[in-house]
């Protein structure tokens, strides 16, 4: 990604490691500790396509991460899931997004 574009709730994005280009990333809420709540969408997984409506990582993941800017989702209905994983002191993924699209793969197997 260009250092000089400016990330914002609502961007959408295409990313690296994605095998499917029909998926792209949303970033759902930007938090001043450097975690980037990001859902994925329209991702191939075990030959369905689904979405993954929340998923936080650390902003250097998410940065290195994306390539190009597709437009703006104004729908914030994945807001709520970002409310309940902070009521559950949730955690951040630190590793690469199609690593972590490997664990939901594995889970779901």
């Amino acid at each position: 990604m260009n250092d000089t574009k400016t990330l914002k709730k609502g961007q959408m994005w295409s990313y690296k490691s994605c095998n499917d280009t029909k998926s792209y990333i949303k970033l759902i809420r930007l938090d001043n500790d450097d975690v980037i709540h990001i859902a994925i969408k329209n991702i191939n997984i075990l030959g369905e396509i689904v979405n993954i409506d929340h998923m936080p990582f650390v902003k250097s993941v998410v940065s290195d991460s994306l390539i190009d800017f597709l437009g703006m989702d104004n729908d914030e209905s994945e807001l709520e899931l970002v409310e309940e994983w902070e009521k559950l002191n949730g955690g951040v993924y630190k590793i690469s997004i199609q690593e972590a699209i490997g664990l939901v793969e594995d889970t779901l197997s």
